[in-house]
This record gives C-alpha cells, structure tokens and sequence, in this order.
C-alpha cells in the first residue's frame, strides 16, 4: 500500500507513524525537546522549545521570547513533543468498534471489538465469535481480541444447539421411579427416559446399537438387542 493509500485511509493513524519516524531521527540528533528555525526579524538562526504532548504550538519563538504552547481543545490530542500548529483531531471507532479508552488531550482514544466479535487482523476489521456446533461446547469463549474455541463433548455429555456461549452438558440420569433409558444420550442429544406406560404406547420404542428397552412389571429395563 502506498503512502499516499495509506494517509486516505487511515490519516490519524498515517500521521502518527510519520510523526513516530521524524521523532526518532530527533533522538538520535538530541533534538527532541528543541528544534531550530530562522527569527522572523534577524533572519538568524534560532533554537526554540517544542511543545510536550497534550499541547501544540501557538506561535513559534524568536530571539526574543519562548515558544508559546496552548492546550489542545476537547476533541483533540498529540502525543509527542511537538512544534505543529494544531492538535490531531481525536479518531474514531470503525464498524463494529467501541471505544476502550476516551480520547484525551495527549492521546488518541483507544478502540477495540464491540460484545460478540473479535479482532482479525488478516481482514483488519471485527468479526462475529465462531458458535460451537451441536456435539461441542465452547472451552473458552471469545473475547474482542480472541474467537471462540470450541471443543467436542466428552463421553457423558453433550451439546444439542449451536452456541458460542454454551459448554457440554451432562446426561440427564434416567434413576427416577419407573424410568428407564429409552435411547442412550451422544455428543450432540440428551438421554432420553421412558416409563412402561410411554413403551407400551410406543411413544418411544427405541432401539440403539446395542440394547433395546423391555418392560419388566412396571420398572423399564435395557437388555442386549437382538442379533
């Protein structure tokens, strides 16, 4: 991207990398509190004072006075020492974006993902955390640096929705008075419980790879499915 892409974009941004480089140059040369200009009046040379950051420069010094720093006004900041003539304007949030920090006069405001989403820096912009898939449940949930993680339900548990907020959930127990296990709970459904009266209705004949239910007087029993 060129310079010039870069600056349309993102001028704020642009600027303070700009800025960051010339200051750099300053430190190597000693010159960062200071800089050097011609006296309007004289003609010669002159060292004034830079302005520190949360101000910027009023009016330039001469052989006779200061430099003159005024405080930036609300809604703008420069964070280095400086010698510009007004303040950078304070920034604001893209899509998908709130404010982290509040813009303050000596620095810009700090943004990051708005609840649900999460910075990609491939794309440079926020978006929504990943949901787990029935048969997994979130192991850590997404923040707004960071996507979902997601994980597959261990045996005993499961998750039956797409969620990205949802962990796995045991099995129910099907131990109650009269209950028996009508189909064995996976990864992504529950245990499902009968009694002899739902088995007798067939509202739930069902049958897993390995036991069936039978009704044993009034108590619901699983015995080995026929082969």
């Amino acid at each position: 991207m060129s310079v010039i892409e870069r600056f349309i974009q993102s001028p704020s941004e642009w600027l303070r990398v700009h800025v960051a480089h010339i200051l750099q140059s300053s430190v190597t040369s000693g010159t960062l509190y200071s800089c050097t200009h011609r006296d309007p009046i004289t003609g010669s040379p002159v060292s004034c004072d830079r302005c520190p950051p949360g101000t910027y420069l009023r009016s330039q010094c001469s052989s006779e006075r200061k430099s003159d720093c005024a405080k930036c006004p609300h809604g703008s900041f420069t964070e280095v020492w400086n010698h510009i003539g007004r303040c950078l304007r304070c920034g604001v949030c893209s899509h998908n974006q709130v404010v982290k920090t509040l813009c303050t006069a000596d620095r810009d405001c700090q943004c990051q993902c708005k609840p649900g989403y999460y910075y990609k820096p491939q794309y440079d912009m926020c978006l929504p955390h990943s949901a787990c898939p029935p048969g997994q449940g979130v192991r850590a949930k997404g923040t707004p640096d960071e996507d979902t993680v997601c994980q597959t339900c261990s045996d005993g548990t499961f998750s039956e929705v797409s969620s990205a907020h949802h962990n796995c959930t045991e099995h129910k127990s099907c131990s109650g008075a009269g209950l028996g296990l009508a189909l064995r709970g996976s990864s992504w459904h529950d245990n499902v419980c009968a009694n002899c009266r739902d088995l007798k209705d067939q509202k739930l004949q069902r049958v897993d790879s390995q036991l069936k239910t039978e009704c044993r007087g009034n108590e619901v029993e699983m015995v080995d499915a026929p082969k």
